[in-house]
Parts: C-alpha cells; structure tokens; sequence
C-alpha cells in the first residue's frame, strides 16, 4: 500500500516529515490517526527506521483499527518491536 496514498498536501506533509517528533492538531474526524499510521508505516517502510525506535500515541484504543488498519497492516510483519498506545497507557507504564 503506497503510504501516502488518500491523504490532501498537509497530511503529506506530516507524513514525510522525518526530522525530530511531529505533533499533529486538528478537529474530530479529520484524519489525525490516519496520518499517524501512515506516518509509522512510511517511517518503517520507506526511510527505513526500526520500529524499536518508534513510539506513536494517540487518545483512543481505537487508533489501531480506525483508517486503513493499524500500522502492522500497512507493513505487514515489521512493527511488533512498534511501541503504540494512548497516552493514558504510556502514564500508567511508567
């Protein structure tokens, strides 16, 4: 799956963005979860970073389901080292 692939010019943007962290605002239902799993699969499977080095938060359980599949869907056998969770489970594991 090309991991650009439905996204307008500013989530692109975030997408391809490969240096330092990326913080991404917007409204309800405008596609923030897509862009981070997006991000994660274009991390991973085009610039070549190890998913032990990505960790991807979102406010809701259901990021790993919602618009296009979690990111191991996109590339399939290559995040179970990915570390993604809401940002409630990362405060209760540390």
């Amino acid at each position: 799956m090309d991991t650009l692939a439905g996204l307008n010019s500013k989530q692109q943007e975030a997408v391809q963005a490969i240096s330092g962290p990326v913080l991404i605002l917007a409204g309800p239902g405008s596609g923030k979860t897509r862009v981070i799993t997006q991000r994660v699969a274009y991390l991973v499977k085009t610039v070549g970073v190890s998913p032990r080095r990505i960790l991807a938060g979102d406010f809701h359980q259901q990021g790993r389901q919602r618009d296009g599949g979690a990111p191991d869907k996109l590339v399939p056998g290559s995040v179970k080292d990915l570390t993604v969770g809401t940002f409630i489970r990362f405060a209760l594991r540390f």
